[in-house]
């Protein structure tokens, strides 16, 4: 019989997938420019920052493709004069990791994308402020929180969710979902998991999953019956 190990197991391999190093205790780098960056950058990272400046470009913007592992992204289509383009999408971004929060800020930044974030050492007035801030100010469009910081928080401003972290649970999933995924949201809700290849983040994936089919199984009442017999 083999244990599923706790998510504390994987912990040097999922920080991993998004800021390799070779010892977790390197200091995190920063970039001063878009240059710069682009010359030692962090493939999942930068997936995350070209995704957000895909979809918050225009509201019409058409699906990104994944081919082959690689993510591309389609052209805007021409705009109508008489119905010009509209800009008001707002966007989730899910991230496990707080002590990695500044870097993903920093890159989001050299795209020109502005920001609010909370997490679990977010003051409870700062957490009040930014959140309305979110809410009401049409500049800041993409709100980055933790499983823990947003414990509570409603926001169905936003009708996107990116996890650049993979969430240990398919329970931890849909709590990040939920935090835009709820009345009085109108819109699709679209969820994008950011998964490097060959890396712990598939493991992790298929193990949330895993547990998440289990948690239906003994939740649901006619699969349950049969669990039992």
């Amino acid at each position: 019989m083999h244990a599923i190990p706790n998510s504390k197991f994987y912990l040097p391999y999922r920080m991993g997938a998004c800021c390799p190093r070779l010892d977790l205790k390197d200091p995190i780098p920063s970039f001063r420019s878009l240059e710069e960056w682009k010359a030692g950058k962090f493939t999942k990272f930068d997936i995350c920052a070209k995704l957000v400046k895909h979809l918050l470009s225009r509201d019409d913007a058409p699906e990104v493709v994944v081919e082959k592992g690689t993510m591309k992204f389609p052209r805007l289509p021409a705009q109508e004069k008489a119905r010009p383009a509209t800009r008001i999408r707002k966007v989730l971004i899910y991230q496990e990791f707080i002590c990695l929060g500044p870097l993903l800020r920093n890159v989001l930044n050299l795209y020109g994308i502005t920001s609010v974030h909370i997490d679990g050492d977010t003051e409870l007035d700062d957490r009040t402020k930014r959140v309305h801030l979110f809410k009401t100010d049409p500049q800041v469009r993409v709100f980055i929180f933790s499983r823990i910081g947003a414990s509570g928080i409603n926001l169905p401003e936003a009708d996107v969710i990116i996890y650049v972290d993979q969430a240990w649970s398919g329970q931890e999933m849909r709590q990040a979902r939920g935090r835009c995924h709820r009345q009085p949201q109108k819109n699709v809700v679209r969820c994008y998991h950011l998964l490097a290849e060959n890396t712990a983040d598939i493991i992790l994936y298929g193990l949330a999953l895993g547990k998440e089919e289990m948690m239906t199984a003994f939740l649901t009442q006619e699969t349950g019956r049969g669990t039992y017999k």
